[in-house]
């Protein structure tokens, strides 16, 4: 079901992008939408070794240029051991994006191939506080769950972009605090007239 809905967000997410065209970009300016699908993979050391995956929808409306003020879901599938886990989180994300000079990406840059040596390095910083619900098997529990980090968003064509994310988090459940490192990858698409 998860990786249904993962699949599907990322196509809506393509087709929107690519249904608006290719116009002068805005991205980042004032009354400019931004909407990610982001997808994460983490790895558990120590006493209860384990994996974790999740998928991070993202919309942002930008209140001046780089501001950027909306929402985020984090859905995740969690495995500890021989123990399964689902949870689910939702709240408010603020971003603040660096629309640096137009540069070209270097020769040997991945995105190279699909833009051309001219583009837009969108570097950000992000945070969010989220109302997180958890369920391991019959038990369940509520918290938050707090995160901040760094990541870039290279602009392809004038509304396109590949998000990297890179930071630290914090989960509070009822019983339990869990601190970890998070590196989410994935798509987007800035939306404006």
């Amino acid at each position: 079901m998860l990786g249904r809905t993962a699949v599907g967000l990322v196509c809506i997410l393509l087709l929107a992008g690519a249904a608006f065209g290719q116009t002068e970009s805005r991205a980042c300016a004032t009354g400019t939408w931004l909407t990610t699908g982001q997808f994460g993979f983490d790895m558990y050391f120590g006493d209860s070794d384990g994996m974790e995956l999740n998928f991070v929808p993202r919309l942002l409306y930008f209140l001046s240029p780089g501001v950027g003020l909306g929402g985020e879901m984090d859905v995740w599938y969690e495995k500890v051991g021989d123990y399964n886990n689902t949870d689910f989180a939702i709240g408010p994300r603020f971003a603040y994006y660096l629309r640096m000079p137009r540069r070209h990406y270097p020769a040997a840059c991945c995105l190279t191939g699909l833009v051309g040596r001219d583009g837009w390095w969108l570097p950000f910083v992000g945070a969010s506080v989220l109302y997180q619900t958890s369920k391991w098997g019959a038990v369940s529990t509520s918290g938050y769950l707090a995160r901040a980090g760094i990541g870039v968003s290279p602009l392809i064509g004038s509304r396109g972009t590949l998000t990297a994310e890179l930071g630290f988090q914090r989960s509070h459940l009822e019983s339990s605090d869990q601190n970890s490192l998070y590196l989410e990858a994935g798509f987007g698409a800035f939306l404006f007239r």
